[in-house]
């Protein structure tokens, strides 16, 4: 979990100091909590993220920032580095794998969650049914300027 996002700034600092060419963090939940000294402005903690030597910061959309909070959900918008993973397409697909009457004549991944994480499950075979889509960077992402090689 990212909370305030000094720590994770702190140790992409290091890490960059250390050789490191770029720092891509992955996080369940993305709070973006201000410091009592920071509470001025409600995206303090975004704009240390994004000052930050940090190249990308994935978050789920466990919390809802459109619905709680939308100055924050504007400026995660706007981030270049921090991108938000759907969660509602592997978790609608698992609670129908998990509740469904298992038969006979199924096919023996029918039920299997393993099958949606690894995206073979049947019902995810049509593209208009993909559970497992990328999160596309955005345009103005550090990541895309990273010289490979």
């Amino acid at each position: 979990m990212v909370a305030s996002g000094g720590t994770a700034c702190d140790t992409a600092t290091l890490l960059k100091d250390q050789g490191a060419r770029s720092v891509t963090l992955f996080s369940t939940s993305g709070l973006f909590t201000a410091k009592k000294v920071d509470r001025v402005r409600a995206t303090t903690a975004i704009d240390r993220i994004n000052d930050s030597d940090i190249d990308a910061l994935f978050i789920t959309d466990t919390y809802d920032y459109l619905k709680t909070n939308e100055t924050l959900y504007q400026a995660i918008e706007k981030s270049p580095v921090i991108h938000v993973i759907k969660t509602a397409p592997y978790l609608a697909a698992i609670i129908k794998a998990i509740h469904v009457e298992v038969t006979c004549d199924m096919d023996e991944n029918e039920n299997s969650i393993s099958s949606i994480l690894r995206g073979e499950h049947r019902s995810q075979l049509c593209d208009n049914q993909a559970v497992s889509k990328p999160t596309m960077l955005k345009k103005n992402s550090p990541l895309r300027t990273l010289a490979l090689g």
